[in-house]
Parts: structure tokens; C-alpha cells; sequence
């Protein structure tokens, strides 16, 4: 019996990781994105314009609050490192779109390009993988399966998704 995955098995997993990494992208950007807007609202000069519409008692709240916010965003963004998490998921995606293109080459072009190169280079990338999140790999195993056209039985339902994330959570939870 053969250790070697298919063209088949490796098209699905590039697939399965090109769909993680965008979806791992999308969020950090967008987070990234939502601060950026946030801080521009809270500092802008318009709003504080507004505040001499208000109570002094209430100026001094709004824009100590809004100051703190300003910080507390900027400080996720900058210290959760979420550029650069956006970034290395942003080329991890392209890394394996790139692999995903040469397998259709070499299915389509009935060139028998050496899966053995493929599945290397498969290994090294996944030698880089940050830790999985498994909300998002659920997800998009899902999404690869309607991709692909594959049997929707094989699907993993939303309610043993949670399950699991809880579950880790309980755990970790209880290990603190």
C-alpha cells in the first residue's frame, strides 16, 4: 500500500489551505481596517466641534473616553502584531494558490508534473504554518467540499464545530 497522496488528495488540501489563509486574512484586515477608521472618527477635528454642543461635565467624559479608546484600539492592532499576522497569511495563501495552479497544470495538461515536488513543497509549507485556528479550517473544509464538488455528506456541521471550539475552551479554561 502506497504512502503517496493523489493529485486529487493534494488539490483539495491546497484548496482547504488557500481558503484558510483568505479567511484569516479578511479578518485581520478588516480588524485592521475598523481601528483605522475608528481612531480617524475619534480624533478628527469634526468631532470636536461636536462637544461644544454638550455640557462641560460631559466634554471632559467624551474625550476621555474617546482618547482611551484611541489608545486601546492602536494598542490591539500593535501589539497583537495583527499587520503582520495579515501579511503572513496574505503570502501563505498565495504559496498555496500557487501549488493549487500547478496541480491543475499537470491534471489538465496530462504532464505527469512530479506530485513528489508538489507534496515537498506541500510539507514545507505546512512546516510554516502558524497555529490553526479550528473555526476557520472547519469552514473552509466545508467551503473546499462545495468547491471541489465533492459528496456534501463529508461536510462538518456548524453545531460539532462549536462543540469542539468550546470544548477547547472548557479545557483551556480549566488548565488556568
Amino acid at each position: 500500500m502506497s504512502n503517496k497522496k493523489s493529485i486529487n488528495d493534494l488539490l483539495f488540501e491546497a484548496k482547504l489551505s488557500s481558503l484558510y489563509h483568505a479567511a484569516l486574512e479578511r479578518k485581520y484586515s478588516m480588524f485592521i481596517n475598523i481601528t483605522s477608521v475608528g481612531t480617524l472618527l475619534l480624533t478628527s477635528l469634526s468631532f470636536v466641534t461636536l462637544l461644544d454642543l454638550l455640557p462641560m461635565e460631559w466634554k471632559t467624559l467624551i474625550v476621555s473616553i474617546s482618547s482611551f479608546s484611541v489608545v486601546l484600539l492602536n494598542s490591539v492592532v500593535l501589539g497583537c502584531g495583527y499587520n503582520e499576522k495579515s501579511k503572513m497569511h496574505s503570502e501563505m495563501r498565495k504559496k498555496w494558490i500557487q501549488i493549487e495552479m500547478s496541480l491543475y497544470e499537470s491534471m489538465y495538461n496530462d504532464k505527469s508534473l512530479a506530485t513528489d515536488v508538489l507534496l515537498n513543497a506541500s510539507y514545507k509549507l505546512h512546516s510554516q504554518e502558524p497555529a490553526l485556528k479550528t473555526w476557520y479550517v472547519h469552514k473552509a473544509f466545508n467551503q473546499t467540499i462545495e468547491c471541489l464538488g465533492r459528496d456534501k455528506s463529508a461536510k462538518i456541521p456548524l453545531m460539532e464545530t462549536l462543540a469542539e471550539v468550546f470544548i477547547v475552551f472548557r479545557i483551556f479554561k480549566k488548565s488556568n
